[in-house]
Parts: structure tokens; sequence; C-alpha cells
């Protein structure tokens, strides 16, 4: 999406020959056509004796501006590339020339004591839709939360309903009159504190942004496990992003242990493309015999 930006501010040569030091003087605010896009432009008259210019962005989004400062009745241009992040306002300032220069008649800055400044540019940025929390994720927030799960010693709060609907093995446990269904409360082993939480807190929509790929592994092997279908889904994702020479194997080994069908061809696709390339591997004896079968197949031209 893009947009134009244009503004002629106004200001009295008397409020920038008395701004002290390290003062700014911000010119209003204003909405562009693109949502949740705004600027505003600062002037910095007395910065350590010179004068800086500055365009801010107010964004949720990330957005390329080009643009041009310029003061028509002293013939000053200055054009600029900036990039804002999301959330972020930019903090690079602008030389433009000496605060005595400024205030020198000969070039012509002001007229009948007011300086004109323009402002003409180009926004541009992909335009992304504001997130919604998912009935999940305000669930999450309630302290209504009707089953335990305990490991190591340590409770993991949550919903029935919620472990219900994503997983067909809690909905089992809670249908079958079991001692965890009467209880409210299960204590799962084999798996760390850890690992389970990350877990549960998938089933709420509340995944992390970053995992490791020891961790993948064992989030991996729980949702399959607990048959967390969206969650396994989302592990193996995340894996195919994770592959490298040196865990392609432990990966493929997992996706066949845990029958991640996805991932298993992802890591015979990027094993064929390594032995194409001539790219050491570690760990091949991990690989088991009807996975490495199927590699040494997959690596010669079919005749049909």
């Amino acid at each position: 999406m893009e947009c134009e930006i244009a503004a002629d501010w106004i200001i009295d040569e008397k409020t920038l020959s008395e701004a002290e030091e390290y003062e700014y003087i911000e010119s209003p605010r204003i909405q562009t056509t693109i949502p949740g896009v705004g600027y505003y432009i600062r002037i910095h008259p007395n910065e350590n004796h010179d004068v800086y210019f500055h365009l801010r962005v107010n964004t949720n989004t990330n957005v390329d501006a080009d643009y041009t400062f310029s003061i028509p009745s002293a013939d000053f241009s200055l054009n600029k590339h900036s990039t804002y992040e999301c959330d972020y306002i930019d903090e690079n300032e602008v030389y433009a020339f000496s605060r005595k220069s400024l205030f020198e008649s000969k070039n012509k800055y002001f007229r009948n004591g007011k300086l004109t400044f323009q402002l003409r540019g180009t926004l541009k940025c992909e335009l992304c839709l504001i997130e919604q929390e998912s009935l999940a994720q305000i669930f999450f927030k309630k302290e209504d939360k009707d089953f335990v799960i305990q490991v190591d010693d340590k409770e993991i709060k949550a919903h029935k309903l919620i472990l219900r609907e994503r997983s067909p093995v809690f909905a089992a446990m809670f249908d079958s009159g079991m001692k965890e269904a009467q209880e409210s409360k299960v204590k799962i082993e084999g798996f760390s504190y850890d690992t389970v939480q990350m877990a549960i807190n998938s089933c709420y929509d509340m995944e992390k942004l970053w995992y490791s790929t020891n961790d993948l592994l064992l989030l991996l092997k729980f949702s399959d496990v607990y048959d967390i279908a969206h969650f396994k889904n989302s592990v193996q994702q995340r894996l195919v992003m994770k592959l490298a020479p040196d865990n392609v194997c432990s990966i493929a080994h997992a996706s066949v242990e845990t029958n991640a069908d996805k991932l298993r061809l992802c890591c015979m696709n990027y094993l064929l493309k390594c032995l194409k390339d001539s790219t050491a591997v570690s760990d091949l004896d991990f690989l088991d015999t009807e996975f490495k079968l199927e590699l040494v197949t997959k690596a010669f031209c079919h005749k049909i």
C-alpha cells in the first residue's frame, strides 16, 4: 500500500530563536490514508548550535519512506529515505544547517518573520490485519480452570472444554469415568514440566515465537502421544525451518517415530539435496532401515 504525504508548516521566527538548547518543536500530527499510520515533523533549532529536521512516523506495520524537506524561500531542499518498524519511532535526525545561518538574512529562510517548511514524500508498506484474540486466548486469561495436570510436583491448570476440543486423548479420558475424570486431575510422566506447559499453552493459541530444536522434538512427541493435531502440524512446520546437515537425521528419526508424515517427506527431500550437493550430514545411523531404503530409491531416476 502506498500514500503521498505533504505538509506546509509555518513557524514564527521568534519561536525558533527562543528555543533553548536541545529543545524541539513539533508539528501537529497527521493521519495518513493507511490505517494505523500517521506522521509529524520535529525541528531541533538549537542542538549543539545546529539545526536538525526529523520526520517521525507512528505505525503498526513496517513502512518505507522517501521524502524531501524544503524551505522554498531559501531554495533549500534535502532528500531522505527512512525505514520505520512496527511500534518503533525512528530516531534518525537529519542535519540541515548551522543555527547561525538560520538567522542570517542573506539566506532568506524567513519571510515577514515566518519560516515556511515543506514536506513532500511517499510512504509504502504492506498492510497487515490486526490480529484479534481467539476464544481460546480469552479462556487462557480466565481463573475458572477446572482441570489440573501434575508434572514433576508442579501443577498446570486448564479448562476441560479446551483440552477436550484439542485432544481426543483428553476427551476420552473425561468420558471414561476414570479416576482422572472424577478427580479432575491427571499426572503426566515421561515429559518435563516445561514441555507439558508449552503444549498446553498451544491449546489456548499461546504458542511461543521461538522454540529450540530440542524443544520442538519433545513437543512433537507430546503432541503425538496426546493427539494434539493442530500443534503437531505447527511443530512439523517449525522443524522444517530448522533443518540443517547436523540435525536432519535426528529430526527424520523423530518424524518416523511420531508418524509425522509431512515432516518425514521434508527430511527426505533435504537429504536428497545434501546427497546431490555432496554435503556431509551427521548421525546417519539414526535413520531406520525403511527410511534409508526409500531414500536410496528416490535418489535414482525412475524408469517408467
